[in-house]
């Protein structure tokens, strides 16, 4: 039995229904785009975004509180490079307020520049506030990072708290990074915070120290066909803590004596690092030294000793930990960072992650 066709009354109703279903969607679309996305701090990132790449101060001002995110920025530094460890207290307090006062003044007048020149200022020397805005900006190393998205947001009224992706290219590796966004009177979002930047840079640091560690390897087997610490008894090694109390006060010092031998006639001067580790195999202490007052051609079985004394201080946190530390559990070696040649040549540990090509 043949179908019967749709009448031209049923193929008008069903037209008018896709097109009913066609108009509701773009209405749907529209409404999203105007009480959501346009509301959303996703849209106001990308607001962000804008604003520096057309410098536009006045929409960048108005969506980033520079202010705080330059505070927020020094005082990460100082807690993560300076003050690591070290409880909040009047020394700690007045040391902070010192830098800051230094250091604010130029990191806004840095930001301010970038988005209004796409360039930062020259670094000027001279300025004490500039040298820290640039050591704290490249240490973060913002400067090699591209924004990658956003991973979740958790929204609570009129704050939310957003984890950004940000890709380092030098390291080659992704980063998450918490902001926090308080909405604006209009409906869009002020970055006012930079809540994650503390767990950002540690995550970040022990990411370099690994990268440098895989880098410097083959250096640190070139080196050691160069030169190696003494230490199988027929030269002293002793590294240790030892007590001075001249003052009638308690102070404290590491006695570093060790010698070192030449496996390459022609090294001319060696640079390094005295190094104690804890029961747990943490770095807690670390000095230079250099053996530029030292004629390495001078002696035939090319052997030479080396003494130091580094003075601890109390107040600084990471002396601190060197001075409570029991150095019966404690670990402690020598590396040789670098090797100076004769002809001119030059081993040496890359101390940065090189920029990315």
């Amino acid at each position: 039995m043949a179908t019967e066709e749709p009448s031209k009354k049923t193929h008008g109703k069903i037209l008018r229904i896709f097109l009913a279903l066609i108009f509701l969607a773009i209405v749907g679309v529209a409404a999203f785009y105007k009480f959501y996305w346009l509301r959303s701090p996703q849209y106001s990132l990308g607001l962000i975004q804008k604003a520096i790449a057309q410098h536009d101060d006045a929409a960048f001002e108005k969506h980033v509180d520079v202010s705080r995110l330059s505070d927020d920025m020094v005082t990460v530094m100082i807690d993560t490079t300076v003050m690591t460890g070290e409880e909040s207290g009047p020394f700690k307090d007045n040391f902070v307020a010192m830098v800051k006062n230094i250091a604010l003044p130029a990191f806004n007048s840095q930001i301010r520049t970038y988005v209004q020149q796409g360039v930062f200022q020259p670094i000027d020397t001279n300025n004490d506030g500039f040298a820290i805005a640039a050591a704290a900006i490249e240490r973060m190393g913002f400067l090699n990072m591209e924004f990658k998205g956003i991973d979740k947001t958790a929204r609570h009224n009129d704050t939310t708290v957003v984890t950004c992706k940000l890709y380092d290219k030098a390291l080659q590796q992704e980063f998450p990074l918490a902001i926090t966004m308080n909405r604006l009177e209009d409906g869009t979002w002020r970055l006012v915070h930079l809540s994650g930047l503390q767990t950002f840079v540690k995550n970040r640091d022990a990411a370099v120290l690994a990268k440098l560690l895989e880098l410097n390897k083959p250096i640190k087997e070139k080196i050691g066909e160069k030169v190696r610490a003494v230490k199988d008894g027929s030269k002293t090694f002793s590294i240790k803590k030892v007590t001075e109390n001249e003052s009638g006060i308690p102070a404290y010092a590491i006695h570093a004596t060790f010698s070192f031998e030449l496996l390459d006639p022609k090294v001319k001067r060696v640079k390094g690092q005295v190094l104690v580790y804890d029961a747990k195999g943490t770095q807690i202490f670390s000095r230079d030294f250099d053996s530029k007052n030292l004629d390495l051609s001078a002696d035939q079985q090319k052997k030479w000793g080396y003494s130091n004394i580094w003075h601890l201080n109390g107040q600084d946190p990471a002396d601190k930990a060197v001075i409570a530390a029991d150095f019966s559990t404690t670990t402690q070696d020598v590396l040789f960072t670098e090797v100076d040649m004769e002809d001119g040549s030059t081993l040496k540990y890359l101390t940065e992650i090189p920029d990315a090509k």
